[in-house]
């Protein structure tokens, strides 16, 4: 792992998340046991859209835990139901949220799929949450063998704070409130003793020994139930965590992967869906998406470009098959980035 120890300032503009084709590594299939995931999807409409993603990403030894919000139809919801019936590894969570940007229900719909994936005995080597305009740039076997080649790893990707999401964490205290969130005091919060604040993306790849600990130990129950009353608790909860865990003692966490792609700059198709969302890409962003070593790209939407899905499931669905016949699998390198040493502190015990 020494190639991962480079580490990038918050102010950095991390560029290396590009690589030439051209020099393309592959990896003998054979060679490497490709990993089990159990993927957590969270929608509230376009069904043709989760029906391009599994396309593109189903397969028999995986699981898959879909939540659908309570905003959506009852309509929605029977058509979703009623089309994972056809698949024996694909099941509907009966629990339904009312999700809220910037809520506790964004964490808690990720968190009770997991659960439910734990208690019917469908664990994988891996848990994966996503969205549902979230869409795949690489291929379910190229995923596969990139968590079989780093098997037992963690990943997610720490972020910088601003100094008013110090204030929305650290101190005020927050609620849903029909759709949004609000401010329900400016007291001083305690927070869990000794514990140090971490943030980072909403989006994990987590090994199964960290969801079965997550469960199980007090401590991170405890922070569970305090993050309910923060703004934005799912950029908190997995970092922080992680970050306190015996996994980050042994090494098995990795900041600043190349796990999502997501840009709040100007994209080609030149739409925002809504403030403090990612752009929303289209067909003309689909040379940036070839050359990207990420595995998964948002916002995708089919209302605002309905070719872009199509045109890019196809192109997958190729490259897997080409790929099942040369007997070897186009390697995902590991984004330079950071093992982060664990806390001097650690109040999270096996």
């Amino acid at each position: 792992m020494k190639e991962t120890q480079k580490i990038y300032s918050c102010e950095q503009i991390v560029t290396e998340s590009l690589f030439n084709l051209k020099s393309v590594r592959f990896l003998r299939a054979k060679k490497i046991r490709p990993a089990t995931i159990a993927y957590s999807l969270a929608i509230h409409h376009k069904l043709d859209h989760l029906m391009y993603w599994m396309d593109s990403m189903y397969e028999i030894q995986h699981f898959y835990m879909i939540h659908v919000d309570a905003k959506a139809p009852i309509e929605f919801w029977n058509q979703v139901n009623e089309w994972a019936e056809k698949f024996p590894n694909v099941k509907v969570n009966p629990n339904r949220y009312q999700v809220v940007y910037y809520g506790w229900t964004v964490l808690w719909t990720h968190v009770e799929n997991f659960k439910q994936i734990i208690k019917m005995n469908e664990t994988r080597d891996y848990f994966i949450n996503m969205a549902g305009m979230d869409m795949p740039i690489k291929t379910r076997r190229e995923i596969n063998y990139f968590l079989g080649e780093h098997m037992g790893m963690s990943f997610l990707y720490e972020h910088c704070v601003w100094p008013a999401y110090r204030q929305w964490w650290g101190n005020w205290s927050w609620s849903e409130l029909l759709h949004e969130v609000v401010q329900v005091n400016d007291n001083s919060r305690i927070k869990p003793p000794t514990i140090q604040l971490k943030w980072g993306q909403h989006y994990v790849i987590l090994h199964r020994d960290v969801v079965e600990w997550m469960f199980k130990n007090v401590e991170v129950l405890h922070l569970l139930g305090w993050v309910v009353n923060t703004k934005s608790p799912d950029e908190m909860f997995y970092a922080t965590m992680l970050y306190h865990s015996p996994f980050m003692k042994k090494k098995l966490v990795f900041t600043r992967n190349n796990f999502k792609y997501a840009t709040w700059d100007t994209c080609c198709s030149g739409s925002v869906l809504t403030e403090g969302h990612p752009c929303v890409m289209g067909t003309c962003d689909m040379p940036k998406l070839r050359e990207l070593n990420h595995m998964w790209a948002t916002k995708i939407d089919s209302s605002v470009d309905p070719e872009l899905v199509p045109v890019l499931s196809k192109e997958l669905e190729e490259r897997s098959v080409k790929e099942k016949k040369m007997g070897k699998v186009r390697r995902i390198p590991l984004f330079p980035g950071q093992i982060l040493d664990p806390p001097e502190i650690d109040i999270f015990e096996e």
